[in-house]
């Protein structure tokens, strides 16, 4: 009998324990659930396990208690961790609205930039004896660069791809310039009168000592 009720006292300190533990993982659960969600969402399983075990085997007040902090917490911290991902959900969307309007900004900045590019204001003359004087440094000064170039007409093809432009003083040259052109340049070269004085905005592509200087025509005056 006395062998019955030491084991009995053994379960019921053993349900305690249980219960007693449940009480303070709920306990903890419930202080920190707001503030440390994935602590408290630990903690409130734990504590709701614990208590339900602790309640089954010995109906304990400290295991009921457990299990309602527990749950208390359980349902706090899957708030709190719901509510935390959609803020930061937004705080992500509004970031990369944000990037991408700093990106649209530059590359408007970049548009302006080029819209507002000022060429180098010279003529077919200038650019030829620069050439024939040095290639190598007529090389380095007008290739790739942005120019603004007068000449005198000197020939237009028949396909309508090019038309070239050569110095202007009356003196008798081959020295050309070639103007790549557009479909939209047309309508302007095809009302051109031969030797008329021609100026042209672009890019000045090749150059060489042989074959002289390549024009992307970007507009027309």
């Amino acid at each position: 009998m006395e062998q019955e009720n030491v084991v009995n006292v053994a379960i019921v300190k053993k349900n305690s324990g249980l219960g007693v533990a449940s009480f303070v993982c709920g306990l903890i659960a419930f202080i920190f659930g707001i503030c440390l969600a994935p602590l408290g969402l630990v903690l409130s399983i734990i504590a709701v396990i614990l208590g339900i075990i602790s309640i089954n085997k010995s109906k304990s007040g400290l295991g009921i208690a457990g299990t309602v902090l527990g749950s208390i917490a359980l349902i706090t911290s899957i708030a709190v961790l719901v509510l935390a991902a959609g803020a930061t959900s937004t705080i992500f969307k509004e970031v990369d609205e944000r990037s991408k309007i700093a990106v649209e900004n530059k590359e408007a900045g970049k548009e302006q930039v080029k819209e507002v590019k000022i060429p180098i204001v010279v003529t077919v003359d200038e650019i030829m004896e620069a050439l024939n004087n040095n290639a190598l440094k007529a090389s380095a000064t007008y290739k790739n660069q942005y120019v603004e170039l007068t000449g005198k007409l000197s020939n237009i093809d028949s396909s309508g791809s090019y038309f070239s432009i050569g110095i202007l003083s009356d003196e008798f040259s081959f020295d050309t310039v070639l103007c790549n052109i557009n479909e939209e340049h047309l309508e302007t070269v095809m009302n051109f009168n031969n030797e008329q004085e021609v100026t042209v905005i672009g890019t000045i592509t090749v150059v060489g000592e042989i074959m002289g200087y390549t024009l992307e025509v970007e507009s027309i005056k």
